[in-house]
């Protein structure tokens, strides 16, 4: 199943790129997916999303097919997904 991904802010200026697609063969929960793309990002990538305990921090916004996700375990994946990360921006 083909994903799409996409990063904004500090996330995207961090791997250099806004957009990415990702292929699984299999059923995967929204947690699975962000545990996947981790796999190959850098430290200040991953500090950006985890925090000490490896956790998604709280002030990430995830949103999959313009709806938030709340529940990352049990929120499934489809084909053809679009899944945004958006970190938390500061400014006024």
């Amino acid at each position: 199943m083909k994903i799409n991904l996409q990063y904004k802010g500090q996330l995207s200026a961090e791997c250099d790129y806004s957009n990415e697609i990702i292929t699984i063969d299999y059923p995967v929960s929204v947690l699975d997916v962000l545990n996947i793309i981790l796999e190959n990002k850098t430290t200040e990538f991953r500090k950006l999303v985890l925090n000490e305990d490896n956790i998604p921090i709280r002030s990430l916004l995830i949103i999959k097919d313009n709806l938030q996700v709340l529940d990352l375990r049990d929120t499934m994946v489809e084909e053809d997904c679009q899944i945004n990360l958006l970190p938390p921006i500061a400014g006024g």
